[in-house]
């Protein structure tokens, strides 16, 4: 779940495109407003969020999706500094601050995306409700494949 994370906070902070293909992340933000000067606060909001998860475009790039080289005789690399709770957190709540940012201006509210777990019956249920997610993932895969009936013998 600590890779899917790092990935995730990557994926929502790449570039605008990559191999000549759109993205959708926050990146894209600023563009698709029209009043300059909130265009400008959006875009530092923006830029704070991108520094704030380089920790884990590092781990991605190097450990995660690439497999960096060793260092030859001589050289030195320094290892991707270690992933945090508190770095994940910083760059989450980076996250948050332009989601609101945008709520606010435009709808005159925000959202509590914080209180979104407690909603759901705390951290043991989100995890519940994750696993029973990815086994129902696992079973439209294996439908897919045609190893798994989408038939009980309660259906039949």
């Amino acid at each position: 779940m600590w890779e899917d994370v790092l990935l995730h906070l990557c994926r929502i902070t790449d570039p605008i495109k990559t191999m000549g293909h759109d993205n959708l992340t926050v990146m894209r933000i600023p563009d698709a407003i029209p009043d300059q000067a909130f265009r400008d606060e959006i875009k530092s909001l923006v830029e704070d969020v991108k520094r704030k998860t380089q920790f884990a475009r590092d781990w991605r790039n190097r450990r995660l999706a690439h497999q960096e080289l060793p260092p030859f005789q001589g050289q030195a690399t320094a290892p991707p500094l270690p992933p945090s709770r508190q770095s994940i957190e910083d760059a989450l709540a980076a996250v948050v601050t332009v989601m609101n940012r945008i709520e606010r201006h435009y709808l005159k509210e925000s959202v509590l995306y914080e209180q979104s777990i407690e909603a759901l019956g705390g951290v043991e249920c989100l995890v519940a409700l994750l696993a029973k997610g990815i086994e129902a993932e696992k079973a439209e895969h294996e439908m897919k494949l045609g190893r798994l009936s989408p038939f009980t013998d309660e259906s039949l």
